[in-house]
């Protein structure tokens, strides 16, 4: 990470996401303004007016390593996690759960926070965007007016009422079934279809601003992920939560690869001089907003004419070589090469290659060939036999030889 000189972040929202993105960031040494909206405000589920109030449950689930969320424990505390500390300080009887008492446990974060000299808690709503570097971490319970208020020149849509399906878990719930898989992010789930089997219990409606573009919906229409641009980067507004409170998505197999995805699609904002096989580029339009005719390397035309938001022409790169981008009056070129690793000459690692392949114990593995391979007295055993059998042999050549050197000789004196 590159830390500011002297450049301060505002944090807004001081629920566990925002408390310790703002104890992480003054360990750092680099002053924190963190905004929180109460007391002047709270929602319906707020109750006290300490920070990283837990509003459903005092549970953080398993606390077992032999569990993923519990490993996530572990690894947390290690790093010096304020809200794992605090959580651990104010534990309550819960089995192999981490539980706490949830009073205890948000006075005491609110405690560490204000006791840090570089985080200034701002009590109070905020009514405009700071400037400077900003995290936003309002969380599920964010007022759909407020947050219209404070982004209406920052968001990609407008937000309005929160849609809670009856039954939750056991009953109604929607799928994203219009999803643009020609798009970077989507690109890699265009032949599994998969995406459309996470089942979401809760979004909230949303409206796409001018400019922006909707690249998935719900299948009763409404946006579920709203892409935009702002000056030199890229916004993606996903309706719905990445936790497990408003769907199941996190416990697809599609969560990891849909998250990285995203997050690698927000993060290209430098131009490389060429793609990569199996990657999708971008065609800027022409000044009339005429997007270029494309002939791939082995020169046929492209006839896919999908196109972002902005009227950039999306080309996936199928094969390396030279894309011609033929626009009226002249030409472009996007460079494709094949991924680096594939030219990779360091020496196969074949535990893990067998590991990779099959799933197996590579320690299994080694035991198993070790049981196979031969020590070297049952080499040199087995090497023994060979040599007397061979010398049998070559004598019973030399006999054959010379007897049949005396018959011919009997047979010629006779």
């Amino acid at each position: 990470m590159r830390r500011p000189e002297s450049e301060s972040v505002a944090v807004i929202g001081a629920g566990l996401a925002g408390s310790e993105c703002a104890f992480q960031l003054a360990r750092l040494g680099i002053p924190v303004s963190l905004h929180e909206m109460k007391p002047q405000r709270r929602s319906a589920a707020h109750k006290s007016d300490h920070c990283a109030e837990l509003v459903c449950s005092n549970s953080f689930r398993s606390d077992s390593i032999q569990s993923a969320i519990g490993l996530l424990h572990a690894e947390l505390r290690d790093l010096g996690s304020v809200v794992l500390g605090c959580a651990d300080q104010c534990r309550v009887p819960a089995g192999e759960a981490l539980a706490v008492d949830r009073d205890q446990f948000s006075a005491r974060v609110t405690a560490c926070l204000t006791a840090n000299d570089g985080i200034k808690l701002r009590r109070g709503e905020v009514a405009s965007l700071p400037d400077g570097l900003v995290v936003i971490a309002t969380g599920p319970h964010t007022e759909p007016a407020a947050f219209n208020q404070v982004f209406q020149n920052f968001a990609p849509a407008k937000l309005e009422e929160a849609v809670r399906l009856t039954g939750g878990r056991g009953g109604d719930y929607v799928v994203m079934s219009e999803i643009k898989t020609d798009h970077p992010i989507f690109e890699v789930f265009k032949r599994s279809g998969r995406l459309a089997t996470a089942r979401v219990f809760g979004y909230v409606r949303a409206t796409a601003r001018e400019g922006a573009g909707v690249i998935a919906r719900f299948e009763d229409g409404s946006p579920a992920l709203i892409e935009a641009t702002r000056g030199g980067g890229k916004l993606l507004l996903f309706t719905s939560t990445f936790d497990a409170s408003w769907n199941d998505l996190p416990l697809t197999p599609i969560y990891l690869p849909l998250v990285r995805q995203m997050t690698r699609h927000l993060g290209e904002h430098e131009e490389r001089a060429w793609n990569l096989v199996g990657e999708t580029f971008t065609a800027a339009p022409a000044k009339d907003g005429t997007p270029p005719a494309v002939d791939a390397p082995n020169g046929e035309r492209i006839t896919d004419r999908k196109q972002t938001s902005d009227g950039e022409l999306i080309v996936a790169a199928r094969e390396p070589g030279f894309y011609r981008l033929r626009y009226a009056g002249n030409s472009d070129f996007a460079a494709v090469n094949l991924d680096g690793k594939e030219s990779d000459l360091t020496r196969l690692d074949v535990e893990a290659f067998v590991t990779a392949t099959t799933g197996a114990d590579p320690k299994a593995v080694a035991g198993a060939a070790a049981k196979e391979r031969l020590s070297k007295e049952e080499i040199e055993s087995r090497q023994r036999v060979w040599r007397l059998l061979l010398i049998a042999a070559l004598l019973l050549f030399i006999t054959e030889a010379v007897l049949a050197r005396r018959t011919k000789m009997a047979r010629v004196i006779n």
